[in-house]
């Protein structure tokens, strides 16, 4: 009877600790990130690539989507978690994963921290590893 009550006792208290562990609950996106965004001509500091074609789309269920809007290539997609003032880890998904080549391209994991700022013009850089994308918002 013991052994009974302290199985039990273990099985109760797993479930209720399982049940508030973390979770990956919808993440609270800052309103100046969410909407529609056309990167700028070129990376930060790498006037020789040309990054313009780039388009990115955050939603408020922290969906996440970087793609060549020239040449309708994939580039990146998935959800924002653990969302900070400064910045939030990608989970991409999907098969279709070709990230910029400044952010470390192919050798990219498919999980990674973005650091973001957006500025008094309003521009969001997107900074992974040393790379630095800049864009401006569009305009509704």
């Amino acid at each position: 009877m013991k052994l009974y009550k302290i199985v039990m006792l273990t099985f109760v208290l797993n479930i209720l600790f399982c049940g508030c562990s973390k979770t990956d609950k919808q993440a609270e996106i800052p309103d100046d990130l969410l909407g529609d965004w056309h990167c700028q001509e070129h990376a930060l500091g790498d006037e020789e690539s040309y990054t313009g074609y780039y388009v990115l789309s955050i939603e408020p269920d922290a969906s996440f989507q970087l793609y060549d809007a020239e040449a309708g290539n994939p580039g990146i997609s998935g959800k924002m978690t653990e969302i900070t003032k400064k910045d939030f880890w990608l989970r991409c998904d999907g098969e279709d994963f070709d990230p910029p080549f400044c952010w470390g391209g192919n050798e990219l994991e498919k999980e990674f921290s973005v650091s973001y700022h957006v500025d008094e013009e309003g521009v969001l850089s997107l900074t992974v590893k040393e790379g630095t994308l800049l864009f401006d918002k569009e305009k509704r």
